[in-house]
């Protein structure tokens, strides 16, 4: 079950308090039904064990009772009902703290402002040194690390819950690994000029292609990158693609190989941005960016998702164009002002919805079974209501029980009575009618008056 109306915090202490609650009620009610069975069976004429008439014990005093009485209080079933509801509550209470967390979800934030796509701006040139491609780049990582697609968006800021759904996205640049070539390979030291022809003339680079390398002192030469567009001018009006390598090597004393790379589009809502691009001085001015984000650092080998980060290039690419460079606007009337997000929202599992619904059941359970013995109960004569339940009424009634045995007999001492003996006496009515209610100890199959 998933909560999002309040936080995470706040749905356990809902929870811990209702458990608290209702469970405390609960065992309230059960105490008065074990209390009102006994009067009943009082009631009958029978006799009822003093340890059955220990319905008041909670926690750790009703586990160490038995020990102490050396039978079980409140009977078999009283004991074993009333452990249960003890287990219950503090199983309810820890599994609450454990198990209910917080989870992120797919939700819709507030927009606010940033770049918002329109196919119909024409910027054929978009710059590539500007805060708008970091956070253009940024917000395409950002749904990834939120796992969540990257794609040409219609709209995106600086939020680091993003997560686009379908209708925040235009479409995406798609580039794959060209599968039916092996890695090309070339002997080190071989010029780059020489290698772009070559891979021109093996149809893996078109005709319009960009070269850029790293050219240390020594005059080795790595990190080689070409990409190309299959526009034959820089604005023919195409829905141009783009075919690219990448240098997976860099020692020196290594060949040079290269991954080639094929890159097209799938965006209805960005072709009229893209055609109006001028793709040839674009991927010029960017192969330097292209190149850089190939790798980790100087004298590292290539990132392992080369293909990815191409197509999240050739996206920040055109949503720079299509937002025209602009990261203060906002979406024009009747437009979407909401965005994909993740939000923040409180899990709770199927254990705890169990455990909530049955502490609801045993509540009412103890509820209903309580009105019916009360109702039983309604006219039984009022002797009963000296029946002991909690400690300060057993108090009441040892001292009651003590001032008759006073009154009776004055020079008799009383022997002292052990916690274990007391499962040896009996609760009932001291005549065969109805009299005065009191303990009787059993001897050898009789009831003496202590």
């Amino acid at each position: 079950m998933i909560i999002t109306s309040i936080s995470t915090a706040e749905v356990r202490v809902v929870l811990r308090v209702y458990f608290l609650v209702i469970l405390a009620l609960t065992g309230f009610f059960v105490r008065r039904v074990l209390h009102g069975r006994n009067k009943l069976r009082i009631l009958g004429g029978s006799s009822i064990l003093a340890t059955r008439a220990l319905n008041s014990l909670d926690g750790l005093d009703l586990l160490l009772a038995p020990l102490k009485l050396r039978a079980l209080p409140s009977g078999a079933f009283g004991f074993s009902f009333l452990l249960f509801l003890f287990v219950l509550g503090k199983a309810a209470d820890l599994l609450t703290s454990y198990l209910v967390v917080n989870r992120l979800i797919q939700s819709r934030c507030s927009f606010g402002q940033g770049l918002v796509f329109d196919d119909g701006t024409n910027l054929p040139l978009p710059p590539f040194n500007g805060r708008p491609f970091q956070v253009v780049q940024n917000a395409q990582l950002l749904a990834v690390n939120n796992s969540c697609p990257y794609g040409l968006y219609k709209k995106l800021n600086t939020d680091s819950s993003f997560c686009p759904e379908n209708r925040d996205i235009l479409g995406s640049w798609n580039c794959n690994i060209v599968n039916d070539q092996t890695p090309q390979s070339w002997p080190s030291g071989t010029n780059s000029s020489d290698i772009a022809r070559s891979m021109n003339q093996k149809g893996l680079i078109y005709d319009n292609g960009y070269v850029e390398q790293t050219q240390w002192s020594s005059g080795f030469v790595n990190h080689l990158v070409i990409w190309s567009t299959s526009a034959t001018l820089d604005s023919d009006g195409s829905l141009w693609s783009v075919k690219a390598a990448v240098e997976t090597t860099y020692k020196s004393e290594d060949d040079i190989q290269l991954t080639p790379l094929t890159c097209s589009v799938s965006a209805s809502g960005a072709e009229q941005t893209i055609r109006g691009m001028a793709s040839g001085t674009a991927l010029k001015e960017w192969v330097p960016t292209f190149q850089g984000l190939m790798y980790n650092g100087f004298n590292t080998t290539a990132i392992q998702d080369v293909q990815d980060a191409l197509a999240i290039l050739l996206n920040t690419m055109t949503m720079i164009s299509g937002g025209n460079n602009y990261l203060l606007a906002e979406p024009g009337p009747g437009q979407d002002k909401t965005q994909g997000c993740l939000a923040s929202a409180a899990y709770v599992p199927t254990v705890i919805v169990v455990i909530f619904l049955a502490v609801a059941g045993l509540g009412i359970t103890a509820f209903v079974a309580w009105c019916i013995t009360s109702i039983r109960l309604f006219r039984s004569p009022s002797e009963l209501e000296a029946l002991p339940l909690s400690a300060e009424e057993w108090a009441t009634f040892a001292a009651r029980e003590y001032l008759s045995t006073a009154n009776n007999n004055h020079s008799v001492v009383v022997a002292p009575v052990e916690t274990f003996e007391l499962k040896s006496f009996s609760v009932g009515f001291s005549q065969p009618n109805i009299g005065r209610l009191g303990m009787f100890q059993r001897r050898q199959g009789n009831l003496l008056n202590q």
